[in-house]
């Protein structure tokens, strides 16, 4: 038995394994703490936790758990520099 608990990532609700939940945010915690060092702006990271909540969905409906193998699975995407490159490209 895995203790579950209930997350809103990007304006979704979704239901997560614990140890899912302490992956997902320590990779959260690693990018608010490389944009804050940079000065960007504040809806960088409300995009990433978006795209994230984008991905989640598409792999799983409600009524599971995400799981170790579903944040790992987003992390090795390499979400983060897909937007930053969008985003560069949209200052310029």
């Amino acid at each position: 038995m895995k203790k579950t608990l209930s997350i809103n990532i990007g304006n979704k609700v979704f239901n997560i394994d614990n140890d899912a939940y302490e992956l997902l945010k320590k990779y959260l915690d690693s990018i608010k703490s490389y944009f804050e060092k940079i000065e960007t702006e504040e809806d960088i990271l409300m995009d990433i936790e978006t795209r994230i909540s984008e991905k989640f969905s598409s792999i799983k409906n409600f009524s599971e758990s995400l799981n170790l193998k579903d944040v790992k699975n987003v992390k090795r995407k390499n979400l983060v520099d897909k937007i930053w490159k969008r985003k560069i490209i949209t200052f310029f």
